[in-house]
């Protein structure tokens, strides 16, 4: 976490589906929680150029905050939608098509004390935390050109909203290159 979120640890992009990327996380990220993950994806999401690796992290994080979040247990709902930013959008993006990939949860909430800091390195509120999930999350999205916001109330819940850049690339399916 501590390469990727300094000035190393640049993405290796490829075009990928989030969609693919978002499954694969969150069931890895959620194995012996009683915390149950609902998933939510567009069937014509657009690709993304993406580092995969460095995706699924972010995913992970944000799944792993919820599922602590929700100690007696509950629901994680994560959407993945094709969004077009336009300027009317209170976003720091340029205009254009994004995919959104959502984290919801329905537990305690972050405080309005919290919430500015969240994304700043080495800030935790929590006993055995590091505070470099959220910022090594931010960073990753920041360096794929993309956003990070969050939504919270205590007591609640909290959604967090990542959006990425489509990208008009294809997707190379495996056993599709030639000669096989």
């Amino acid at each position: 976490q501590l390469l990727t979120f300094s000035r190393g640890g640049a993405p290796v992009k490829k075009t990928a589906m989030l969609g693919n990327i978002v499954r694969e996380s969150t069931g890895f990220s959620l194995s012996g929680s009683n915390v149950k993950c609902r998933h939510y994806i567009d069937k014509d999401l657009w690709p993304c150029s993406v580092d995969s690796g460095q995706i699924s992290q972010v995913i992970n994080n944000l799944v792993i905050n919820a599922d602590q979040a929700m100690p007696e247990g509950g629901a994680i709902g994560i959407r993945v939608e094709n969004v077009v930013v336009s300027s009317r959008d209170a976003l720091p993006l340029e205009e254009g098509k994004y995919v959104r990939v959502t984290v919801k949860d329905q537990g305690i909430g972050i405080s309005k004390q919290h919430i500015s800091k969240i994304f700043d390195p080495y800030y935790t509120t929590k006993q055995k935390g590091s505070g470099l999930g959220l910022a090594t999350c931010y960073s990753i999205v920041v360096r794929h050109g993309g956003h990070i916001a969050v939504e919270s109330e205590p007591g609640v819940g909290t959604s967090f909203h990542v959006y990425l850049p489509a990208t008009s690339g294809r997707v190379r399916q495996k056993g599709n290159e030639k000669g096989k």
